[in-house]
């Protein structure tokens, strides 16, 4: 879960450098590595925090399980 947790923020702030970097007015958005970066920046950070949530309903569910008489 700390992982999902930390990295999620560094793969957002990466998506935001992204945008930052997206070219204004240029015709040629084909060629453009703002765009990649961005999208892998907003995938992976998705991926952190379903990666977290995941991490936390099995610790949820392994507490329960130990709870059981």
């Amino acid at each position: 879960m700390r992982a999902g947790l930390i990295g999620a923020p560094i793969f957002l702030a990466l998506a935001v450098i992204g945008f930052v970097l997206k070219p204004t007015g240029g015709n040629n958005d084909i060629n453009d590595v703002s765009y990649l970066i961005f999208a892998i920046g907003l995938v992976l950070c998705g991926a952190m925090l379903i990666l977290a949530l995941a991490a936390w309903l099995l610790g949820r569910a392994q507490r329960r399980k130990s709870r059981a008489p």
